[in-house]
């Protein structure tokens, strides 16, 4: 399959349908999401022109609380370049339930019309055999696609970076220690999905790569998840008090 974070790609030029970007690119990674969970037996379902439309909103909702979950604490853990560069985190009451339904639909209908180019069982290549045969072009147009669109997703957000002054002032609620702990238990999630991979893949690259990917995407949700929830548990005050001395000078992480 293509890359799901490359699917983001289809987000920016639907924004012209003066719809919300986080939706948008939370549909656009939608139907992906049995893949991660585990659940393969939906997978086809999600993908599927009339299911994926029944499907596309709640799998989308779903995506979105854990990036409500998540938003803060990856804040806290971004370098003080990224995070004097963030908007100012919206509260839960300024999502508009129907707009952003809407814009979790959108996401997803664009993934399941590029998934139909670059799947053996997609609407597209089943209607024109010419894609599977006598040349699996299909899977060319999964993998060029793939490498355009995470280039064009790493595009956007360079320039977003280049283009944002870093105007707010650095308000993270985490001390050094406690953002240097949370950037570590991250990677320590992501890295044993990957020693995971290794075993489970047997030596068989593709195998190795599936479970790499879908592994390290999900033990990187689940370990975040948990750490927003110790962040939330703890509070502001156990973690940086606002008497506490400011930071050295050289402390920018």
């Amino acid at each position: 399959m293509p890359l799901t974070m490359a699917h983001a790609a289809a987000a920016m030029p639907l924004r012209r349908l003066n719809l919300p970007l986080v939706p948008l690119i939370c549909g656009c990674l939608a139907p992906d999401l049995p893949y991660y969970l585990g659940w393969m037996a939906l997978a086809p379902a999600s993908h599927h022109p009339v299911t994926g439309t029944m499907l596309a909103v709640p799998l989308g909702w779903a995506i979105v609380l854990v990036w409500w979950c998540v938003r803060r604490p990856w804040a806290d853990l971004a370098p003080a370049a990224v995070r004097r560069r963030l908007p100012p985190a919206a509260p839960w009451r300024d999502a508009h339930w129907l707009r952003w339904s809407a814009a979790l639909l959108c996401g997803a209908m664009s993934h399941i019309a590029w998934d139909a180019w670059t799947h053996a069982d997609g609407l597209v290549v089943r209607m024109a055999p010419l894609l599977a045969a006598p040349w699996p072009w299909y899977r060319v147009l999964q993998h060029g696609s793939t490498v355009i669109g995470g280039a064009l997703v790493l595009h956007w957000m360079w320039r977003w970076y280049r283009d944002t002054p870093p105007s707010r002032p650095d308000d993270a609620t985490l001390g050094r220690r406690w953002r240097q702990g949370g950037r570590a238990w991250l990677a320590c999630a992501v890295a044993g999905a990957l020693l995971l991979a290794l075993v489970r893949g047997a030596g068989q690259p593709a195998a190795i790569l599936w479970y790499g990917i879908t592994g390290g995407v999900a033990a990187l949700g689940a370990a975040s998840l948990l750490f927003a929830g110790v962040y939330g548990w703890l509070g502001r005050a156990p973690l940086r008090r606002a008497d506490a001395p400011d930071a050295p000078p050289g402390d920018t992480a």
